[in-house]
């Protein structure tokens, strides 16, 4: 088939592609333009969090100097300007051990529940801990268990003081065969020293209570 010569040569690759760069120009500008704005807004947030993370950090360190009234009110500033910031998370554990220390349990679990949130992976399961100690100076020892198990499964290298704590709150709400349960895992882990020697103790007198009561 002969070519019509009244078409003229055919576009080269080069001129096609700005044919269709032409085309669609106003599209790639704007993908360009979001792209290069989102790099910045990013690089931008990254700035401000660590300037948060700063700030709020330096506050943390100075508040001590300060009164206990203020010291809570700093603590309690800390949280809300810089929410998400691991200084906030730390003023939050602070604010839990103050209200501890008055006796406003119910405060101090709010805190730590809160702290729990924002927590890296591993200080969790120290979080669930107090939370833990919380409920049991409440002598809810249901939830102080339920808290202390919860710690034991992230298996984080306190297992011996978590099975202390988790035998100690099943024992005094009367789950004598728990308490035992606990105690022969804390064994079959080889503690030592004074440790070894108070969990057998322990071992020896659920046993006698359990032989006793039939349990």
């Amino acid at each position: 088939m002969e070519k019509d010569s009244t078409r003229g040569p055919e576009p080269s690759f080069h001129q096609r592609w700005v044919k269709l760069a032409e085309k669609y120009l106003r599209e790639i500008i704007i993908v360009v333009v979001v792209a290069v704005i989102g790099a910045a807004a990013w690089g931008l947030y990254n700035h401000q969090k660590a300037q948060q993370a700063a700030e709020a950090s330096l506050r943390l360190t100075t508040a001590e100097a300060k009164s206990p009234q203020e010291y809570r009110q700093v603590l309690k500033d800390i949280v809300k300007k810089y929410p998400h910031t691991g200084a906030a998370t730390l003023a939050r554990i602070m604010l839990a051990e103050g209200y501890r220390q008055d006796q406003q349990y119910k405060k101090a679990q709010e805190e730590l529940k809160s702290a729990l949130k924002t927590a890296s992976k591993a200080n969790q399961p120290f979080l669930l801990l107090g939370l833990g100690y919380l409920y049991e100076d409440e002598e809810d020892y249901h939830q102080a268990a339920s808290y202390y198990q919860k710690a034991l499964s992230f298996g984080e290298g306190i297992e011996e003081i978590v099975y202390l704590d988790l035998a100690r709150v099943q024992e005094a709400s009367g789950q004598i065969q728990a308490a035992l349960s606990a105690y022969e895992k804390l064994i079959e882990r080889k503690p030592f020293g004074q440790r070894l020697f108070f969990v057998e103790a322990k071992l020896a007198e659920l046993q006698q209570k359990i032989k006793k009561g039939g349990l």
